[in-house]
């Protein structure tokens, strides 16, 4: 079911996505090199939405923005305290509107740190704004 716009303005404001992390593996050998960050919202049935249901609601200057620091802070907390191998993938999109804001990047630097800088960070920019 396709969220309505109202529906998702209160889970921005109310913080309630979360993060997913789809691993990414290395096709030789198989191990788990790092992960992709995508967002979720738990819903009060006890399921989960994706994000086919909920983006197209989502205004690109202004929801996507805030969805973005909401699962990078996410993440921060889920970097904290964890062992992370040296050259960790962790990847998560952004809009080619968010490239060169300065949250984005004392997001990016505060990812970094929590991962004690052995993280490789690919911001990938989505294919939904045209550039």
């Amino acid at each position: 079911m396709l969220l309505d716009q109202n529906e998702v303005a209160v889970a921005l404001a109310k913080k309630q996505f979360v993060p997913y992390f789809q691993p990414l593996h290395d096709v030789v050998t198989g191990d788990c090199i790092g992960a992709e960050i995508l967002a979720r919202l738990p819903l009060p049935d006890g399921s989960v939405s994706v994000p086919s249901k909920f983006l197209p609601m989502m205004d690109t200057d202004r929801d996507l923005p805030t969805l973005t620091r909401i699962l990078m802070k996410e993440a921060e907390t889920w970097l904290t305290g964890m062992i992370i191998p040296d050259g960790f993938v962790l990847t998560i999109n952004i809009t080619p509107n968010m490239a060169g804001e300065e949250w984005l990047t004392e997001a990016c630097n505060r990812l970094m740190a929590c991962a004690n800088r052995r993280l490789i960070l690919i911001l990938e920019l989505t294919e939904r704004t045209p550039l």
